[in-house]
């Protein structure tokens, strides 16, 4: 076989560490999410730190994890309240995994996995505003007559090619299963009108 055929081949791979880690990351996220919420509506108590002041650091860290935002500075912060937050008596035992959880996650997000997931998180990011971005001249375009409509339509098709480039990408790293672009309508059906000129431009220059 050609070497240039099999460097090809190797390179259309799927990235199995990225695969892994991303798997890993958003299973150990959103168990801490739902981990830290409960704790927060109706944990154990007494805590290291007052109730209130515990309830409402583990509320805060359980919204990072769930809206996976800034999620190595969130990841860090989950740890801390989380030992901050150590209940004393029965309910120390079961608190025990949930730092084993969010240490595992710290690990992930600082360690050798840390760059393969940014770069997932990244291009996911790229798929979703380039999706919203379609769909909202996609939409805009059904309000607007020639030559304005056909000039929507080229930016809802430019916008699409970028979900696309970002889709593939993803797939490269072995993440990416080709879910419909769903939440993308459900935000664009939103958007109040006067708000999604700005707005699709926005995420033009964004992407």
């Amino acid at each position: 076989m050609a070497p240039e055929l099999v460097e090809l081949r190797g390179s259309d791979a799927p990235d199995a560490a990225a695969s892994a880690a991303a798997r890993t990351d958003t299973l150990l996220r959103w168990s801490l999410a739902a981990a830290w919420a409960a704790a927060a509506v109706a944990g154990p108590e007494p805590w290291l730190l007052p109730a209130p002041v515990a309830r409402v650091a583990l509320g805060a860290c359980a919204a990072l994890a769930a809206l996976d935002l800034w999620p190595r500075a969130s990841a860090v912060a989950g740890l801390a309240a989380s030992l901050a937050a150590l209940p004393t008596g029965v309910a120390l035992a079961p608190w025990l995994a949930v730092l084993g959880a969010a240490a595992a996650r710290v690990g992930l997000r600082l360690g050798p996995s840390g760059e393969r997931l940014t770069r997932v998180r990244e291009a996911r990011l790229r798929r979703s505003q380039a999706l919203l971005a379609s769909e909202l001249h996609r939409r805009r375009s059904q309000r607007l007559s020639e030559p304005a409509r056909s000039s929507e339509l080229a930016r809802a098709g430019d916008a699409f090619e970028r979900a696309g480039r970002a889709r593939a990408e993803l797939r490269a790293l072995g993440v990416e299963r080709g879910a419909r672009p769903l939440a993308a309508r459900l935000a664009a059906a939103l958007t109040p009108p006067a708000l999604a000129e700005p707005l699709a431009r926005h995420l033009d220059r964004g992407d």
